[in-house]
């Protein structure tokens, strides 16, 4: 369950630079402005751990002499600016 204790929150991104309809609604909703945060946060550390995982599969394939671009490319997921 989430904790909807009341605390204004920003949302991940800037609601002053011209924001899509869904963005507004979002920066309108105190709720879905916390909601969204913990969703950024969220996709940052899976991210972190993607790379991380990643990095360790390349140095493993190069400590076994194998072509570690065929073994993972970066994670190239990016969040909206």
């Amino acid at each position: 369950s989430f904790d909807t204790t009341f605390v204004p929150v920003s949302p991940s991104f800037d609601c002053a630079k011209n924001p899509s309809r869904s963005e507004k609604i979002i920066c309108a909703n105190a709720i879905l402005s916390k909601y969204d945060v913990v969703l950024y946060q969220n996709y940052k550390n899976i991210k972190e751990r993607l790379e991380a995982d990643n990095q360790k599969t390349l140095a493993a394939g190069n400590a076994h002499g194998s072509n570690s671009a065929t073994l993972a490319k970066p994670c190239s997921i990016a969040p909206k600016p």
